[in-house]
């Protein structure tokens, strides 16, 4: 396991379970997500038939592990190496104590003050790695903001538990602690199922006012400017977290996933609009190209077919606000792979060449690929390679490394590259493989594609003119996937990345991109220091699109060290 040290002991963290955590935070990070770890404790008692539980805030040992977790994750995951993470949601529907969460409390006030506890832990323990990490409490979307008699159908009243958490914080804390709230919903918009040809979607369809939805959100926004009228500390936005149930996919689903991203994207306060997938088996992939181009330029080819479900012809006859350049927050580019390099090439840089140099410490492994290492091909000679498998129903999804930079690349001197790569197949028999490079910063994407074939040496030559000053790449992510029924297990080694130049010699080359990996470097750490000394800078504006949350269980896979633990029993 991965060694932690705590106080006069030692924890072990399974390795098998950080390592796959380290490719889903890493995949998710080099597309520009913002990534959140949801803590969650199992139950101990099934027969009650709650899945989690609330750790005991008044135990030192219960928060000591807790602390040293969050230590442990928030440290690992808050640099380029491992991906970065935004924040931690604290448990699932928190006031829905009756089917979800076991705890042992007298009453509402009680339990806030557990729950104040919990997040005061967790806060201390991430903000010390990431100053601006975002410290969240999950609720249910029963609606107990509106109206103070509204009917409740979970026994702690949502409202009443936030309010119990600002007063604790602003008693305990110097009223100045930052927090965020989600409402989680498995509300269907507009009644949305089954479509067919002769019935169109009502976009005046009744809803619930029990329950807080996209239709009456405005009562969250509403109730958060009550909060910061009444406390100091208060939670200054929230997160709408939709999990679809299992009776709608295809069409339906793409139709009520794009009409809440449009309802949803210009409400007051809300951070981020999430979709989770699981109760959706396999939905995902029913919605895989809106969620990925609906905030780029490519957004309205893919969300305009769904409007004949809503007997409409424009998305600003089903919203009378949309302004369709609103919703542009990334740009990304497709083009074409280059024949060749330039004839009249005055100057070369390398930016990598494994014949050269053994460092393959910016390289990892991403989805379906094994952990990068050095191998020597009879084709290319040294180089570095991954282990990829495919069987004939993954064959639509690629297999992903990365070439990772601590500080941002620009490639502006060298607006042609080119990549000596190979794709070994086990069985030594020639096969088509699709071949995606892309060049990734935290909102844009440059990519590109093209045929090679396996077990032959390929030189893929890239035409980078586009690129600007202001544009700098945080991943190289290289991506491959059959194009056939092929299944069994490749190899992908990626020799070297040599830009050129037509303008500047090598010497000069050399020079300007030293300088400007400098500039950049200054840069980001000018940015960084804004960040520490500025925490509430965070404050995010606007919706974004895919924020990642990955459920982690507390204490699930920790382990003390024995021989350290024996020795503190001793001692005590």
């Amino acid at each position: 396991g991965y060694l932690y040290s705590f106080e006069d002991s030692s924890i072990f963290f399974d390795k098998q379970y950080i390592d796959q955590l380290d490719i889903l935070v890493r995949n998710l990070s080099s597309v520009g997500s913002r990534i959140y770890f949801r803590l969650l404790l199992e139950s101990e008692d099934t027969s009650s038939g709650r899945e989690y539980a609330i750790p005991d805030m008044y135990s030192d040992e219960a928060s000591n592990m807790l602390y040293a977790y969050c230590d442990f994750l928030s440290s690992r995951y808050s640099s380029y190496k491992y991906g970065n993470i935004s924040g931690m949601i604290i448990g699932k529907n928190l006031d829905d104590v009756e089917r979800c969460n076991q705890i042992q409390v007298n009453d509402i006030q009680e339990y806030a003050e557990v729950l104040a506890r919990y997040g005061m832990t967790v806060s201390v323990a991430v903000r010390k790695h990431i100053p601006s990490a975002d410290i969240v409490y999950s609720f249910s979307n029963v609606n107990s903001y509106s109206e103070p008699n509204s009917v409740v159908t979970t026994e702690m009243c949502p409202s009443m538990i936030i309010e119990g958490l600002c007063n604790y914080f602003d008693e305990y804390y110097s009223g100045d602690f930052d927090f965020t709230i989600t409402v989680e919903s498995s509300t269907t918009p507009l009644n949305i199922s089954e479509l067919s040809s002769d019935k169109s979607i009502d976009i005046s369809a009744p809803y619930d006012d029990n329950y807080v939805t996209e239709a009456n959100i405005s009562v969250i926004s509403e109730y958060l400017d009550y909060l910061e009228k009444s406390y100091e500390s208060f939670p200054k936005d929230f997160m709408y977290v939709w999990e679809p149930t299992g009776d709608i996919s295809g069409n339906a689903l793409s139709c009520a996933y794009s009409y809440l991203y449009y309802k949803l994207f210009s409400t007051d306060k809300l951070s981020a609009f999430v979709v989770s997938f699981d109760e959706s088996d396999g939905g995902v992939h029913d919605v895989l190209s809106i969620i990925k181009y609906i905030d780029t330029q490519n957004g309205w080819y893919f969300t305009s077919p769904l409007l004949s479900y809503f007997n409409k012809t424009s998305w600003a006859q089903v919203f009378s606000n949309f302004r369709r350049e609103e919703y542009l927050f990334r740009y990304h580019k497709s083009f074409s792979s280059a024949d060749a390099l330039p004839i009249n090439i005055a100057g070369r840089f390398s930016y990598f060449d494994l014949a050269k140099s053994s460092d393959k410490s910016s390289w990892f492994a991403g989805s379906g690929s094994s952990a990068p290492e050095l191998y020597n091909s009879d084709v290319l000679g040294r180089a570095l390679c991954a282990n990829m498998s495919f069987d004939v129903r993954s064959s639509r999804d690629y297999s992903h490394l990365f070439y990772a930079y601590e500080y941002s690349e620009n490639f502006v001197y060298t607006p042609h590259v080119a990549i000596r790569l190979l794709i070994e197949s086990e069985a030594k028999s020639s096969e088509i493989f699709e071949l995606k490079v892309s060049f990734i910063d935290s909102n844009n994407v440059y990519e590109f594609s093209q045929i090679v074939y396996t077990d032959e040496e390929s030189y893929v030559y890239v035409d980078l003119s586009d690129f600007s000053k202001e544009y700098m790449a945080d991943y190289i992510q290289f991506s491959i996937r059959p194009m056939g029924e092929s299944a069994g297990n490749y190899k992908l080694l990626i020799s070297s990345l040599e830009g050129v130049s037509t303008k500047y010699n090598s010497d000069e080359l050399e020079k300007l991109i030293s300088s400007e990996r400098l500039r950049i470097r200054n840069l980001s750490l000018e940015k960084e220091n804004i960040s520490e000394n500025d925490i509430s800078a965070f404050i995010p504006l606007a919706v974004i699109v895919i924020a990642g949350i990955i459920a982690v269980m507390l204490f699930f896979f920790l382990r003390r060290d024995d021989n350290a633990e024996t020795d503190e029993n001793k001692k005590e």
